[in-house]
């Protein structure tokens, strides 16, 4: 991957992912997102495409940070789907273009992937969680194996 295309990557994140507040939330969405670049570009890197990502900033209230943290988790289990093998990085490189991620109260009941809002829609991997979730990068990969072609 050139430079100028993981710089392109970078800053097409920052525009679509950061919905400033105050300045204090402006600052954790800077530090939550300068997490995720490197997550992001790993990932990409591993599957052989290009991900867009959207975080839904307004959902986790004051603990951004830790959206931000349960964010990367997703894009980690999606680099590791890639990485088991050559089927698996087809799949999802035909499959994923964008990621989006946000908080919604009340997911820590029922199954594995119920508590995680799991959905591949149009091209986009949707994840959304509470703050009991557990296992996330792991609940992606399985997840994904059982939904790709």
């Amino acid at each position: 991957m050139s430079q100028r295309h993981v710089m392109f990557c970078v800053i097409a994140l920052s525009i679509s992912s950061l919905a400033f507040g105050s300045l204090k939330d402006k600052k954790e969405q800077e530090a939550g997102l300068a997490n995720i670049k490197d997550q992001i570009t790993a990932a990409e890197k591993t599957c052989g495409a290009k991900f867009s990502m959207d975080i839904s900033w307004g959902t986790f209230g004051e603990k951004i940070r830790e959206g931000a943290n349960y964010c990367g988790s997703v894009v980690d289990g999606l680099s590791s789907l890639c990485g088991a093998g050559a089927d698996e990085k087809k799949a999802v490189a035909n499959a994923i273009k964008k990621v989006t991620c946000k908080f919604k109260a009340g997911m820590g009941e029922g199954d594995k992937f119920a508590t995680t809002g799991l959905a591949v829609k149009g091209g986009s991997l949707e994840a959304q969680y509470d703050w009991d979730t557990a296992n996330i990068s792991d609940t992606v990969k399985e997840f994904l194996m059982k939904k790709l072609d």
